[in-house]
């Protein structure tokens, strides 16, 4: 054929050479044509063999028609896919009822957008050089902050023109998802699965949509074939769909990225039983019972039983449910760094050679579900390798789920976490070595900077990096007002504390108002009576009451032990014999100066006092101050936040939790010495465990 081609492009040239015989000009327009001729012709070759090369070209890396270890296959077949507007923070709701849903096959539309057909897809596949977006070597990790600098803030913006590119790659056909009977189990109109890569559930005959539920299979890191399963938040009509894709691939641990609701509207039904140790029958195949909860303040770790009672002798399977709750409804996570420490979390529970898949869903299972895989996988290879390839591996996920990371605001959250994570480098401890690493961080380094000292630097680096998420009281420091307080986390409760300065002779009335109105149980003050610009804000008698606007503080007892002075407090709001009196228990640490440092061993008595103290209160929100409501009281939430972790994990990160709690008030542990104390006097609760054991 090419010779063919060849002959008659030479053929047509020479005729027309002669047509020109006999003019003026004509020796000169032969060698001229010849020349012409045999160029086109060269050409043509050229496009013939580079067509026949790509006829033959297949993937080298991340070939989704490779086998899914046993399980089955989904159908094939023509059809289209609905394409969504790329770069929405949240997927686009299907109108009306799913049910009633009626998605044209040739021409679904979204935004706009048409659909990419199947023949449009297939040259995609023979040839995925793509032109669009060439890969790029992995960068070494030491790198990549330089690296994310200039694809954020350089004058090209880089990162913004590397994932518009990304969504203008075809997509591989979805047409199981949108046939007839089984729209109603998809909650979004062009959010599918694709063909190749869908999980499929074992048939049982006569029933049409019995295989199918809106999940991917997803490879990870290292060629390990169906690592994640990637799925849809179930609705109403595939929950039973869910349970059985769990127990039919013996998924252990299910990831859940979505509230149930958010902004009003249902993202996820609850698919688990309501209260603790209630059951919830599935179908009639499945049971499920609550087993046990442990909240955390950015994710619950539950644990279900789940039972096949289809079965001749009924079998059950253990399920760890990790549902990670700091995702707003709009937009990514305050803090990267927590989210990061989820995945460590889960990949204790579920280490990376499990066989069994890892399931993870939001409300459509591309958006929060591909940020989360992604990262997971780029920790994987930067452990590994020493290198991070953010878009090789988003354009993977992408040939095997649409839209997975699905906005540039995700994208770019998924450069800088890796990129903080670069910066900050490994701060988690385990108890058994932080004496070894508290050896070690007192060592100078050539800069002649001891290791706490280049943390802090980090920290203050990290730090400043981050919008301020909250009112500053310094703004108004002479007036205490509930709207510019600083919530702040504990451990297992999110927003456990305030935190904030003590109050003023012209704030007290403010205080009490705020301590009532939050219900606060305890308060723990960490400076002495006689410290400049402080004032007694407490009656000083025992059965004496004083009245501050509507709210009556009486004061009922003062017990002394060493330096913590212990006040139990009487609060009536209005008319005493209508309101039932609010109590308060007032913790006064008198050898905490303005500048020095207690006795580690005054801090623990304080805080084990504290816990036995919140217990009694039924664990209610605690008021931590000091007079500039940072240094001292930043100290001490830090060294009692490192405690509760270290008693349930028996891990401390002393440097991700102070940088996580500036983003609620900065300032918080201001100088090294401070730092330095809180590792001083958790190694010393290691050192008299046994004393502390009611931790």
């Amino acid at each position: 054929m090419a010779e063919d081609l060849l002959q008659c492009c030479i053929g047509n040239k020479i005729a027309s050479s002669r047509v020109g015989e006999g003019r003026p000009g004509s020796s000169l327009a032969l060698p001229v044509a010849v020349s012409i001729s045999v160029f086109i012709a060269v050409l043509t070759v050229i496009v013939i063999m580079f067509i026949l090369l790509r006829k033959k070209y297949s993937f080298k890396e991340g070939n989704l028609s490779i086998a899914r270890k046993s399980y089955p296959t989904g159908s094939v077949g023509e059809g289209s896919i609905g394409e969504g507007e790329e770069g929405k923070t949240e997927e686009i709701e299907m109108e009306g009822p799913l049910v009633n849903v009626v998605v044209d096959d040739e021409t679904c539309e979204e935004d706009g957008v048409p659909n990419q057909m199947q023949e449009e897809t297939e040259d995609y596949f023979q040839d995925p050089t793509s032109i669009l977006l060439p890969d790029i070597d992995p960068i070494p990790t030491e790198r990549f902050p330089e690296y994310v600098r200039d694809m954020l803030y350089g004058e090209e913006h880089k990162l913004k023109a590397e994932f518009s590119a990304l969504g203008k790659l075809p997509q591989p056909p979805s047409t199981v998802a949108v046939l007839p009977h089984n729209k109603a189990h998809n909650r979004f109109k062009n959010i599918y699965p694709y063909d190749r890569s869908r999980v499929c559930l074992k048939a049982t005959p006569g029933v049409d949509s019995c295989d199918y539920i809106n999940a991917s299979f997803i490879d990870g890191y290292g060629g390990m074939k169906n690592a994640y399963i990637a799925a849809q938040g179930p609705v109403d009509v595939s929950v039973e769909s869910f349970w059985r894709m769990v127990w039919e691939y013996e998924t252990p641990t299910i990831l859940m990225l979505t509230q149930c609701t958010e902004a009003g509207k249902v993202k996820c039904v609850q698919y688990w039983p309501e209260k603790l140790h209630d059951s919830l029958s599935v179908g009639e195949k499945f049971r499920v019972t609550f087993s046990s909860n442990m909240p955390f303040a950015e994710y619950e770790f539950r644990k279900f039983k789940l039972e096949n009672l289809s079965e001749s002798e009924s079998k059950h399977m253990t399920v760890s449910h990790l549902h990670y709750t700091a995702w707003p409804d709009h937009g990514v996570p305050d803090n990267v760094m927590s989210l990061i420490a989820f995945i460590r979390h889960v990949r204790k529970l579920h280490p990376v050679s499990h066989q069994q898949p890892l399931l993870v869903h939001c409300s459509a299972g591309v958006g929060r579900t591909g940020t989360l895989i992604l990262l997971d996988i780029i920790m994987q290879q930067m452990k590994t390798e020493g290198t991070i390839s953010v878009l090789h591996w988003l354009r993977n996920l992408r040939m095997q789920r649409m839209k997975m990371v699905q906005s540039q605001q995700q994208y770019e959250f998924i450069h800088c976490g890796l990129s903080e994570l670069v910066v900050c480098g490994e701060t988690e401890v385990a108890a058994a070595n932080l004496r070894i690493a508290l050896k070690n961080l007192k060592k100078k380094g050539p800069d002649g900077l001891t290791g706490f000292q280049r943390q802090m630097q980090i920290i203050e680096e990290v730090s400043s990096h981050h919008p301020v998420t909250f009112s500053d009281a310094e703004e108004e420091y002479n007036r205490i007002r509930t709207d510019s307080l600083t919530n702040y986390p504990g451990y297992k409760q999110k927003g456990a504390y305030i935190a904030t300065q003590c109050p003023l002779e012209n704030t007290v009335a403010d205080f009490w108002r705020m301590v009532n109105e939050f219900q606060c149980g305890c308060v723990v003050m960490l400076q002495e009576e006689g410290e400049e610009s402080s004032c007694c804000f407490w009656p000083e008698e025992e059965g004496e009451s004083v009245v501050h606007g509507k709210l009556s503080v009486k004061l009922v007892s003062v017990k002394t032990h060493g330096d913590i002075v212990t006040r139990k407090l009487e609060m009536v709001e209005g008319a005493a014999r209508l309101n039932r009196p609010h109590m308060v228990h007032l913790l006064q640490l008198t050898s905490w100066q303005l500048q020095g440092l207690p006795h580690p061993m005054a801090i623990l008595s304080l805080i084990d006092q504290l816990t036995s103290t919140q217990m009694r209160c039924g664990n209610r929100r605690t008021v931590i101050m000091c007079s500039d409501g940072v240094s001292r009281t930043g100290t001490f939430l830090t060294i009692h936040c490192q405690l509760e972790r270290l008693k349930t994990e028996g891990l401390v990160d002393f440097l991700q939790t102070i940088k996580s709690a500036r983003l609620h008030r900065p300032g918080l542990v201001n100088n090294t010495d401070h730092y330095v104390f809180c590792h001083e006097v958790v190694n010393m609760y290691l050192d008299n465990f046994d004393t502390y054991a009611n931790f």
